[in-house]
């Protein structure tokens, strides 16, 4: 008569080193990758358009500027480059700004951002450093509501 032979059962553990190198590089590969803009752009509500004939350009090099309110004062608190903010007033460091980034891209695009409660003596100053810088158009951006071409008015 034939003898069985026992096999033994062996334990099966799972190398999860490898697995893991590959996902923390997944990780610092998408933080390194990820689009950043949306940090650079503050929540304003730009002011309503009348009457004007608005086009909407993309896929242009553009230099993002946005005018920062302080509370409804109509007054300016800051002057935000991507994530550099200057203090109103300082206006020479924002032509600095914008002339090396004119010298660095000739054919970069000024977008001018300002939100709807500030006046406009705090938005010409800004016009007259980016000005200065040598830029010789400035693309003012504004909110065009599809759906309702005649937002009510804030008071």
């Amino acid at each position: 008569m034939a003898k069985k032979h026992e096999v033994e059962k062996q334990e099966v553990s799972l190398n999860l080193t490898s697995m893991m190198d590959i996902v923390f590089q997944l990780i610092i590969f998408f933080l390194l990758v990820t689009n950043f803009t949306s940090a650079e752009l503050p929540e304003l509500e730009p002011p309503d358009l009348e009457h004007s004939e608005a086009i909407e350009i993309d896929g242009r090099d553009k230099l993002v500027i946005n005018i920062i309110p302080d509370s409804s004062t109509g007054m300016a608190k800051a002057v935000q480059v991507g994530m550099q903010k200057i203090p109103p007033g300082a206006y020479n460091q924002l032509t600095d700004i914008v002339s090396q980034v004119k010298t660095d891209r000739p054919d970069v695009e000024i977008d001018l951002r300002a939100d709807a409660s500030i006046n406009y003596e705090n938005v010409q100053p800004v016009m007259n450093a980016i000005t200065a810088a040598g830029v010789a158009r400035i693309n003012l951006v504004a909110y065009l509501d599809a759906s309702n071409p005649k937002r009510e008015k804030r008071e």
